[in-house]
C-alpha cells in the first residue's frame, strides 16, 4: 500500500511539473497543449474558425528589462479577460504559445447565434482589441517611453482539413495570423489617422481656459489656453490626441491650429492678462514663430507680445539642442516669455533650464499632489526654489486640487499656480471679456 501511495505521488508531482510547464501561472493562461483537444473538437463541429494572433514586441523587455514586460503582459491580459468576457463567445478560447513568452492565441469558434466566423467579423474584433490595447496601455507608454506599437496583432482562419495532421494545420494557421500581423497595420490605425487628418482639416477641437492666480494676494495673473476633442472612438482626451500626433508628425499642423484658436477666441479680451500657450519643443521650430506670422497674429488681436507666454511642452526628448535653443532666444528677443513644463517630470534637467533661462517653471502636477503629506515632495520643490530664483524664473504650481496643497505651496513662498481648486478649464466669463 505504501509503495502505491508513493508511486501515486510520484505521478502527481511529476503531474504538477509537467503542467507548470506547460501553464502561464502569472498571467493565469494555458498554453496551446493544454487546450489543444478542446480546439480539435471545436474545428470538428464548426469546420473553420478564427485564430488572432497577438504578439508583444519583444525590445520592450531588452530595452527596458523583464520587469516592465512582464507588466505590460499583465495588463494585456487584463485587457484580453474583459474582451473574452464582453465581446467573445464563452466557449471561445485564450491561450499563450508559452509561459511569459508574450504571445497570446486567441481561439474564435462562432460569431453569436453560432453562426460562422468570417473576415469582416474577425477585422472589426482585431481592431476593437487593438483600439482597447492602445487607450489602456497610454500610461504606460507615457511613463516609460515605450514605443507606439506596444504589439503586433493579426488573423487568419483554421478550416477542418482531414488529409492534413491537426496539430500541423493548426501551427500552420498560427504562423499565418503572426505573419499578417506583422504585414500592415490594422484598420484602427488607419481610421485612426484619417480621424486625425479631419480634426486637423475641419479644426473640429474646442479652446478652453484655466486661470492662473497669484497664490499670495489671489489676483488671475493670466490664463492657459487648453484643447479638448470631441472624437471620443479614436482619442478619448486631449493627451491621446497629441500624442498620436507627435507619431504621424501632425503635431506642427495641430498645434498650429490650437494657438489660432486660442488666439482668435481673446481678441481685445483678457486686458493686462497673460496668455499661456502651449507649444511642444518641436512646435517651437515652427516657421511662423521664425519668419514672424505668429508676431503679427498677436498684434492683430490687440495684444502686446509680452503678454503672450509660449508653455513649452516636452513630450519628446529635444533631439538638436542647439537649434531649439537659438530659437527660443530668437522667440524671446522678439518679446515672448517662455515658460518650461512639467518640470520635475518632463525631459527638461536643470543644466537645460539654466541655459534657457525662461520667464516661468511650471512644476508638474504629480509632484504637487499631497505635498502636504509628502516631505520628499516639498523637499524636492524647496531646492528648486533658489535655483528658480538665480535664474530669474517665476514658479508656477500646477495640478493643485486641495485646500492643503495651496496652503503649503503659499507658505513655501511659491508665487503663482492653477488647478481645480480654483478652478476648472472652461470658456471665457464675461468679466474676462
Amino acid at each position: 500500500m505504501a509503495s502505491n501511495n508513493n508511486e501515486e505521488a510520484k505521478i502527481r508531482k511529476e503531474w504538477l511539473q509537467f503542467k507548470g510547464a506547460l501553464f502561464d501561472h502569472s498571467l493565469n493562461f494555458p498554453t496551446i497543449p493544454i487546450i489543444i483537444d478542446e480546439v480539435r473538437k471545436n474545428i470538428e463541429n464548426f469546420k473553420k474558425i478564427g485564430i488572432i494572433y497577438l504578439d508583444v514586441i519583444e525590445s520592450i523587455e531588452t530595452i527596458h528589462g523583464w520587469q516592465k514586460f512582464d507588466q505590460v503582459l499583465k495588463r494585456i491580459s487584463e485587457i484580453i479577460k474583459d474582451i473574452h468576457l464582453n465581446l467573445l463567445q464563452r466557449k471561445d478560447l485564450i491561450a499563450m504559445q508559452a509561459p511569459r513568452a508574450g504571445k497570446f492565441i486567441i481561439f474564435v469558434f462562432s460569431q453569436s447565434g453560432e453562426k460562422e466566423v468570417d473576415k469582416s467579423f474577425m477585422q472589426n474584433l482585431m481592431d476593437n482589441i487593438h483600439e482597447k490595447i492602445f487607450t489602456r496601455t497610454e500610461d504606460l507608454r507615457t511613463k516609460y517611453l515605450f514605443p507606439k506599437t506596444i504589439c503586433h496583432i493579426g488573423f487568419d482562419f483554421l478550416y477542418m482539413d482531414p488529409v492534413v495532421r491537426f496539430e500541423r494545420n493548426l501551427y500552420s494557421s498560427m504562423d499565418r495570423a503572426k505573419d499578417n500581423a506583422y504585414s500592415q497595420p490594422t484598420n484602427f490605425w488607419k481610421r485612426r489617422n484619417q480621424e486625425l487628418r479631419r480634426i486637423i482639416i475641419n479644426n473640429d477641437i474646442r479652446t478652453v481656459f484655466q486661470p492662473i492666480l497669484n497664490l499670495q494676494t489671489g489676483e488671475v495673473i493670466g490664463y492657459e489656453a487648453l484643447t479638448r476633442v470631441a472624437s471620443v472612438e479614436f482619442f478619448n482626451d486631449a493627451e491621446t490626441l497629441f500624442s498620436f500626433a507627435v507619431q504621424t508628425e501632425m503635431i506642427l499642423e495641430l498645434e498650429r491650429i490650437c494657438r489660432k484658436n486660442a488666439i482668435k477666441m481673446v481678441k481685445y479680451a483678457l486686458r493686462n492678462k497673460k496668455l499661456f500657450l502651449n507649444v511642444s519643443a518641436k512646435g517651437v521650430l515652427d516657421p511662423e514663430f521664425i519668419d514672424g506670422r505668429f508676431l503679427t497674429e498677436i498684434k492683430d488681436i490687440g495684444k502686446s507680445v509680452d503678454e503672450v507666454i509660449l508653455e513649452i511642452t516636452e513630450r519628446l526628448a529635444i533631439k538638436n539642442l542647439k537649434l531649439f535653443k537659438d530659437t527660443v532666444k530668437r522667440l524671446e528677443t522678439s518679446g515672448f516669455s517662455v515658460a518650461i513644463d512639467d518640470v520635475g517630470a518632463g525631459y527638461s534637467t536643470l543644466h537645460t533650464i539654466a541655459e534657457l533661462s525662461p520667464a516661468y517653471l511650471k512644476y508638474d502636477m504629480a509632484l504637487i499632489r499631497d505635498i502636504n503629506k509628502h516631505a520628499i515632495k516639498r523637499d524636492l520643490l524647496e531646492s528648486l526654489i533658489p535655483f528658480s530664483k538665480k535664474i530669474n524664473s517665476i514658479i508656477i504650481a500646477e495640478g493643485i486640487e486641495t485646500k492643503e496643497e495651496f496652503e503649503v505651496l503659499r507658505e513655501m513662498g511659491v508665487e503663482y499656480g492653477q488647478g481645480f481648486f480654483f478652478a476648472r478649464p472652461g470658456p471665457l466669463l464675461k468679466q474676462e471679456i
